[in-house]
């Protein structure tokens, strides 16, 4: 199935599994959310703390309201 979308496997080593789902009936969508929920605490960056600098940013971004275009 990747291999449909423009890759191939050995070039996405981080996808461990396909599950077909639907939108549209929902069908497997849970089982997608309990696969999500089972593997990311294995996602090494998951764990990063944020930079106080960021949060900050972030404060600053939040703020100015919509006036701007940015995304949050």
């Amino acid at each position: 199935m990747i291999e449909t979308y423009g890759g191939n496997s050995t070039a996405y080593p981080q996808i461990t599994k396909l599950i077909a789902t639907s939108c549209k009936t929902g069908a497997r969508i849970e089982q997608l959310v309990q696969e999500i929920a089972s593997q990311i605490d294995t996602i090494p960056p998951i764990k990063d703390l944020l930079p106080n600098s960021w949060f900050q940013i972030k404060t600053q971004l939040e703020a100015m309201g919509k006036d701007y275009d940015f995304i949050s």
